[in-house]
């Protein structure tokens, strides 16, 4: 949940970035933000993997996680497809922008192996 307002940002710096145009797959990008909103508030004990929970709360967090990267990957995507589709300004908000875009990915990727 506490994502979302950086969400909207990086969203914005990105609109700024490529001359105030609209970002691409717009409709996706809300609803996929919508659901990581959603999706946040049910997996929210899926970081105490060191307590001890039973096997079947394990299993549900598991799966509540991984259903978290499809609409995750949607934003990715939709922010890469709006930079790459239009002239982009280079400044340090893009860079920024391109900056957390390769962090979260790398660490998507990384919370997978743990």
């Amino acid at each position: 949940i506490l994502i979302l307002p950086g969400l909207g940002v990086v969203t914005h710096a990105i609109m700024k970035n490529v001359g105030g145009r609209s970002i691409y797959g717009r409709s996706s990008l809300v609803i996929a933000v919508s659901t990581i909103g959603v999706m946040g508030c049910l997996v929210w004990a899926h970081h105490m993997f060191t307590v001890g929970l039973d096997l079947d709360t394990r299993a549900y967090l598991m799966a509540a996680t991984v259903g978290i990267a499809l609409p995750t990957g949607i934003k990715l995507y939709s922010w890469n497809a709006s930079m790459l589709g239009n002239s982009m300004a280079f400044n340090l908000s893009s860079l920024w922008t391109f900056g957390l875009m390769c962090m979260f990915t790398l660490g998507g990727t990384t919370g997978v192996v743990l």
